[in-house]
C-alpha cells in the first residue's frame, strides 16, 4: 500500500520478526505469521488476512463470521471483478469503480491506495504532504486530483478530466489522423502533377470546425481548376470527334511526322525513367537517415516525460545519499551534480517536440514527393509502352491511309484512360471527403463546450464548501498564520491550498503542518459525506501533535475534538498523546477515548 518492496518490515517492525527470543534464551525461528483487520460494513464484518511470513503474500483470506464463509482473494486486483481483492473491497464499501487515464491513452482504475492517504495519516510520512502516499504503480495521470475528486463525489469533474486527458493524450495521434489525410490528399494530387496544401498545424479543435465545411471537389477545382464535370464532358468530346473522324475514310490521312515523334517519345522517356529512379533511391536514403534520428528525439522525449512525471510525484528523491563503505554523507555537489527543475526538463521537452515535428515534416514532405516521383515513372511506363505499341503500329502499316487508322486508334485509346483516371480522382475524392468528415465528427463530439451546466454548477458548491469548511478548521486547530491569509485561503486547479501565489505549506511553523493535513482531510470526510460522496466515511490519523506543542496549543486542540464530537458524522479515529487531566476533560464532553495500557503494548524487555 506504501510502495514498499516485499518483506520490507518498516511498518511493522516488531511485528513482522523472523525469530523470538523465548524464555529459555533461545531463538525461536517464525515459521508463519499474518496481519490481520477487522471491518465492518452496515451489519456485515469480515476479517481480512494476509501473509508476512509463511503462506502465499499474493492472496488475501477472507472471513465472514456471521456465516462461516471463507474466501480467498487475489491481492492488488481490480481486473478481476469476480476473484480480485480490490474489486471486492470496493463493492464490500459501497463503492463505485472509477477509471483515470494512463500516458498510453489506457485507461486504469482508481485503487484503495490511490484513496487512502486522504483519510489514513499515519507516522512514517502522511504527516509531511497532502497525499504524498499516493501510488502511481498503475501509471495514472493526476491520480491525485482525480482521487479528490472520486470522494467529494464529483463525477462531472472526473468524466470530464479523463475526457481532457483523453484529448491531450489522443491529440497527436487526431494530429497524426489530419496529416496522414493531408498527405494522402497531396499523393493524390501529385499523381497529376499539382502541389496541393493543406494545413495542419494548430489546435486540433479549431482545424475540425473549419474543415467541417471543408470540400475537396472545390479545392481542386479552385487550386487546380478541374472538376470531373468539366474533365468528363471535354473528355467525352473529344473522344466522340476522334471516333467521328476514324469513321470518316475522307480524313484518314498518313501523318509524315507521327512515326518521327514516336521514336523521339520513346528515346526521351526512357532517359526520363532512369533519371527519376536515380532521384528516388536517394530520396530514400535521405528518408532512412531521417527516419533514425527521428526516432532518437522520441525515445529522448519518452525519457525526458517520465523523469517530469518522477519530479511531479516526488519520486525517487532522496534527501541524502551515503557512501556504501565509510557510511559518509555525500553531497550532489562532490559529483558535479545540479537542481534540474520540472521547468527545465519541460522546456527541453519542447524543444525537442519541436526538433520531433520538424523532421516528421521532413518526412512527409519526402513521402509526398517520393510518391509524386512514382506516380510519374508509373505514368512514363505507361506512356513508354503505349509509344511502343504505336511505333510498332506505325512500322507495320503499309499506306497511309492504315497510318492515319493506327494514330487515331492510339488517340482514342488514350483519351479513354485519361477518362478511367478521371473517374478514379473523383472516387478517391469522395472516399477522402468522407474521411474528413467522420474526422471532424468525431474530434467534435468531445469538444469541451458542451457541459451540462446544472451539474457544473452542484460541484462547484461542493467544491466551495469544501474550501469554506477547510478554512474554518484550519482556524479551530489553531494554525499560527491562517488567521493572517484566511482570506486569500483557496484551492488552485489541482485542489492544492494557497495563500495568495503562494502554497499554504510554506507558512507557518513545523507544526502547523499536520495542522493544515488534518483539517483538509477532515473536511473532505465532512463535505463528503454531506454531499454523497464516496468517501469511506472514516479518518484515521496517528498522532496529529506533531512537534509537541505548547499548553496554548494543546488546550485549542482539546477543544477542537470536544467540538467535533458533538456534531460529528463519520468515523474518526485518532492516536494521540493526551496527559490526565486533558482526558477528563475530554470524556466530560462525551468524547470516546480509549486509552492504550500495558495489554495494549509489547512488554518491555530486561536487558540486564
Amino acid at each position: 500500500m506504501f510502495g514498499l518492496q516485499r518483506n520490507d518490515p518498516s511498518i511493522f517492525p516488531e511485528g513482522a520478526r523472523s525469530q523470538f527470543l523465548l524464555e529459555s534464551g533461545k531463538p525461536s525461528k517464525v515459521i508463519h505469521s499474518h496481519a490481520f483487520v477487522e471491518m465492518s460494513f452496515g451489519n456485515e464484518r469480515a476479517i481480512v488476512r494476509r501473509a508476512i511470513t509463511g503462506g502465499v503474500p499474493g492472496r488475501v483470506e477472507v472471513e465472514f463470521p456471521a456465516s462461516g464463509v471463507r474466501r480467498t482473494l487475489i491481492a492488488g486486483s481490480m481486473a478481476d471483478s469476480a476473484g480480485g481483492f480490490q474489486a471486492a473491497l470496493f463493492k464490500w464499501a459501497g463503492l463505485p469503480v472509477a477509471d483515470v487515464m494512463t500516458p498510453t491513452g489506457a485507461t486504469a482504475s482508481l485503487y484503495i491506495e490511490n484513496l487512502a492517504p486522504l483519510f489514513f495519516l499515519e507516522q512514517r510520512e502522511g504527516w509531511s504532504e497532502l497525499q504524498n502516499l499516493q501510488i502511481v504503480r498503475y501509471r495514472q495521470l493526476e491520480v491525485g486530483e482525480a482521487a479528490i475528486e472520486y470522494i467529494l463525489g464529483l463525477n462531472h469533474r472526473l468524466t470530464q478530466r479523463r475526457v481532457r486527458q483523453s484529448a491531450e493524450l489522443g491529440q497527436r495521434r487526431v494530429k497524426d489522423e489530419l496529416a496522414a489525410w493531408s498527405d494522402r490528399v497531396k499523393q493524390l494530387a501529385a499523381e497529376y502533377g499539382w502541389d496541393a496544401d493543406i494545413p495542419t498545424r494548430g489546435d486540433v479543435l479549431e482545424w475540425a470546425r473549419r474543415y467541417r465545411e471543408f470540400k475537396l471537389n472545390d479545392y481542386f477545382a479552385q487550386s487546380f481548376g478541374w472538376t470531373f464535370k468539366a474533365e468528363h464532358e471535354r473528355l467525352t468530346s473529344l473522344a466522340g470527334q476522334l471516333q467521328k473522324r476514324l469513321n470518316s475514310t475522307t480524313e484518314l490521312k498518313a501523318s509524315d511526322a507521327a512515326a518521327a515523334e514516336a521514336s523521339s517519345k520513346v528515346i526521351n522517356l526512357k532517359h526520363a525513367i532512369h533519371e527519376k529512379q536515380q532521384q528516388i533511391e536517394t530520396l530514400r536514403t535521405q528518408r532512412s537517415a531521417q527516419t533514425e534520428v527521428l526516432e532518437a528525439t522520441k525515445a529522448r522525449i519518452q525519457s525526458a516525460e517520465d523523469l517530469t512525471r518522477l519530479k511531479r510525484e516526488n519520486i525517487g528523491v532522496l534527501d541524502t545519499a551515503e557512501c556504501p563503505t565509510c557510511h559518509s554523507l555525500i553531497s550532489p555537489e562532490k559529483f558535479d551534480l545540479h537542481e534540474q527543475a520540472a521547468s527545465t526538463v519541460g522546456a527541453y521537452i519542447a524543444a525537442s517536440r519541436r526538433d520531433a515535428d520538424a523532421l516528421r515534416s521532413a518526412l512527409n514532405d519526402a513521402a509526398v514527393t517520393l510518391q509524386k516521383l512514382t506516380n510519374e515513372i508509373r505514368e512514363m511506363e505507361q506512356t513508354y509502352a503505349s509509344s511502343i505499341r504505336f511505333l510498332k503500329l506505325m512500322n507495320d502499316a503499309g499506306t497511309p491511309a492504315a497510318e492515319g487508322v493506327a494514330e487515331l486508334a492510339a488517340r482514342i485509346l488514350n483519351t479513354e484512360r485519361e477518362l478511367d483516371r478521371a473517374r478514379s480522382l473523383a472516387n478517391r475524392l469522395s472516399d477522402l471527403q468522407a474521411e474528413l468528415e467522420q474526422w471532424c465528427a468525431r474530434v467534435l463530439s468531445t469538444d469541451p463546450a458542451k457541459n451540462e451546466r446544472s451539474e457544473i454548477e452542484r460541484e462547484n458548491r461542493v467544491v466551495s464548501e469544501f474550501t469554506s469548511t477547510f478554512k474554518s478548521l484550519l482556524l479551530d486547530l489553531g494554525h499560527s498564520e491562517a488567521v493572517h491569509v484566511i482570506d486569500d485561503v483557496h484551492l488552485d486547479d489541482r485542489y492544492v491550498p494557497m495563500a495568495g501565489q503562494r502554497r499554504l505549506r510554506s507558512l507557518g511553523s513545523a507544526s502547523d503542518q499536520p495542522r493544515l493535513i488534518l483539517a483538509y482531510c477532515w473536511a473532505l470526510l465532512e463535505v463528503a459525506l454531506k454531499s454523497g460522496g464516496n468517501h469511506p466515511g472514516f479518518l484515521l490519523a496517528d498522532e496529529p501533535l506533531q512537534q509537541n506543542p505548547d499548553h496554548e496549543h494543546r488546550e485549542s486542540w482539546c477543544d477542537f475534538l470536544a467540538a467535533q464530537a458533538q456534531r460529528q458524522t463519520g468515523q474518526v479515529i485518532i492516536l494521540t498523546s493526551l496527559k490526565p487531566d486533558e482526558i477528563k476533560k475530554l470524556r466530560g464532553k462525551g468524547v470516546a477515548i480509549t486509552e492504550l495500557r500495558e495489554q495494549h503494548l509489547l512488554k518491555l524487555v530486561d536487558r540486564e
